[in-house]
């Protein structure tokens, strides 16, 4: 198991503030199931209405600006990957003090 102390992360790292609405109108929808067998005399016909509602819509346009980068996780990624031995490999060991969990060393990255 990594000897990896990720403090920073947890405890002091600032996640960025989205706010969003407390409550969207919600849409109802019925789906319909038709399932029609061959029988010995004729068919048989099965239809089932399944109701659904609560849904909501997230009209969103998604583009590069939508997404913030931080360069410190993006360099701490970037090392992390580099020390993968291949690309085969699900799990590796990080050697402990090869990476800094204080503010500064993930701001000297």
């Amino acid at each position: 198991m990594a000897d990896l102390d990720l403090d920073y992360l947890l405890d002091d790292y600032q996640i960025p503030h989205t706010p969003v609405a407390r409550q969207l109108p919600g849409y109802s929808h019925v789906g319909e199931l038709e399932e029609r067998k061959q029988t010995e005399t004729g068919y048989q016909t099965i239809n089932v209405k399944i109701p659904s509602c609560g849904g909501v819509g997230i009209d969103i346009s998604v583009s590069k600006e939508n997404f913030v980068t931080d360069s410190t996780v993006t360099k701490l990624a970037t090392k992390i990957k580099q020390t993968r031995p291949s690309l085969d490999t699900l799990y590796w060991d990080v050697a402990k003090g090869e990476f800094k969990s204080n503010e500064q060393a993930f701001n000297n990255l």
